[in-house]
């Protein structure tokens, strides 16, 4: 999850890096915006308003009602 972070964070809003960039021989990304991707991720708005987003998900953290089912075979 950090390494995803962190290649949102440097990414401009054309995909590219600024290793990248130079690799390709594009200009500097003087009017680009970097980072952009990053900060709307870790807004975390836009769900429920005001309610955060990992309510938004089913919760699985707890086990079945049922148990384990010793009779399943392949």
């Amino acid at each position: 999850m950090v390494t995803a972070c962190e290649a949102l964070r440097l990414i401009d809003n054309r995909g590219l890096t600024a290793a990248e960039r130079l690799k390709l021989g594009e200009p500097e990304a003087e009017g680009q915006q970097i980072g952009k991707l990053y900060r709307i991720a870790m807004q975390k708005k836009g769900i429920w308003d005001g309610v955060p987003i990992e309510y938004a998900r089913i919760q699985t953290d707890t086990p079945p009602k049922d148990g384990w089912n010793h009779g399943w075979t392949r």
